[in-house]
């Protein structure tokens, strides 16, 4: 087990504690706080709207833990979606007044609540004056644990791609937001008749470094009960959309404002052809893919035709393979400000650990930087807790939410 600098463990009691996804920086500008949650209950399993989390700061360096508000909108995976407002001293998360789904912004330097802004939002672009949205509602009914508990569905919610829903973009200064790009539009790029009766939902928006250009997943169920994701980038302003890879397609990290670190299937690989075609739940198929998931991670990784590859959004026939040799399993990837390495983690392993490492990019070699245990609990799918390792401003410190102790707790480590 690797030593750790500072961690959440002890300070509240019993109490839990955790960030969310591995795309946000925790820290804040002068590294000093982190925007963490703070839970009773680590184990909810089926939540409700009157399960809240604190939204809280943590500062390491005093062992002090300062709960800002409470929030029941959130989840174990993501969070509220907490996160610091670049060129600020605020922060913003989601939240609901009634049953109203907004995000509140909070001045942690002024400490006092400031706008509230009328739509829930999920990314912010680097200027911090604006953000990405998507229908949250339309989420917790689709894909129920990146969503968010008993949010009233909206008045499209029956239909299949509606054209009046999709990603949002929200003027955070003004408080307004306009429509980008609908799901009916996303719908009709590379139709397939035997996909038209399920319904779409957006996922995991994210901004390049410049903020020029986002990408993001159109994602439904299959008849199978798979998960089929579409990978598309537009420009920051909803032109330009294009499909760049589609099928078996995960976690993600931009390279630079053209290219993209995706764990993922190519689009013409056998498995994603059958699932094009709706096979995947038929024989023999149905037999093949029940078994290539009993395999261990080496072995379904090359069964599969999964890795890790970086796309060039300007030209998706330009891949790089990233570490296929290295990195034999998904995992959630971050870009250290140089772009010369990523820290990356792993699923727990059929002796439940976890490992957190780095992969460098010029030699595709690999740094193991510890293992964590992970009680039975937390292996459970709707209650995991992955360690969605994240790099603070200064790219020397590395935070993880880990559950080894029996408790999620956040850790800082050491990534030198």
């Amino acid at each position: 087990m690797v030593d750790y600098l500072c961690s959440t463990e002890g300070l509240s009691g019993d109490l839990a504690h955790f960030v969310g996804f591995h795309d946000i920086c925790p820290w804040n500008e002068a590294n000093e706080l982190l925007a963490i949650h703070q839970a009773e209950k680590d184990d909810i399993k089926a939540r409700t709207k009157a399960d809240f989390v604190n939204i809280a700061l943590w500062h390491p360096q005093k062992e002090e833990i300062n709960i800002i508000d409470e929030t029941n909108c959130w989840n174990w995976q993501q969070g509220s979606r907490l996160q610091w407002i670049p060129n600020s001293s605020s922060i913003i998360y989601n939240k609901r007044i009634n049953d109203r789904l907004i995000s509140q912004i909070y001045n942690v330097g002024e400490s006092k609540f400031e706008s509230v802004i009328e739509r829930p939002i999920y990314e912010i672009d680097h200027s911090g004056k604006k953000a990405l949205s998507y229908s949250f509602s339309r989420l917790g009914e689709l894909w129920k644990g990146y969503g968010y508990a008993e949010l009233q569905k909206d008045f499209d919610q029956d239909e299949i791609a509606p054209a009046t829903n999709g990603i949002f973009e929200v003027d955070l200064v003004n408080n307004t937001s306009k429509l980008l790009i609908s799901l009916a539009q996303t719908f009709e790029i590379g139709r397939k008749s035997n996909f038209d009766s399920f319904k779409r939902f957006f996922t995991h928006c994210s901004f390049n470094p410049s903020g020029t250009r986002f990408c993001f997943f159109e994602r439904f169920h299959t008849a199978e009960g798979a998960l089929y994701s579409r990978f598309f980038v537009a420009n920051s302003d909803g032109t330009g959309l294009k499909l760049i890879s589609e099928g078996k397609q995960s976690h993600f990290d931009w390279f630079n404002d053209s290219k993209i670190l995706i764990w993922s299937r190519p689009s013409k690989s056998l498995i994603n052809s059958a699932h094009k075609m709706g096979m995947l739940h038929k024989f023999p198929f149905k037999q093949i893919i029940r078994l290539i998931r009993s395999l261990n991670p080496s072995l379904k990784s090359k069964m599969t035709n999964e890795y890790f590859r970086i796309i060039d959004v300007t030209d998706k026939d330009n891949d790089l393979v990233v570490a296929r040799e290295i990195v034999k399993e998904d995992g959630h990837p971050m870009f250290s400000k140089d772009r010369k390495q990523f820290v990356n983690d792993t699923y727990p392993n059929s002796e439940g650990k976890q490992e957190l490492m780095l992969i460098e990019m010029d030699t595709f070699s690999k740094k193991s930087l510890g293992w964590f245990s992970v009680p039975q609990k937390f292996q459970d799918t709707d209650l995991k807790c992955d360690l969605h390792p994240r790099w603070d401003r200064n790219f020397s410190n590395i935070c993880v939410d880990s559950s080894h102790s029996g408790k999620r707790q956040v850790y800082i480590l050491s990534g030198k």
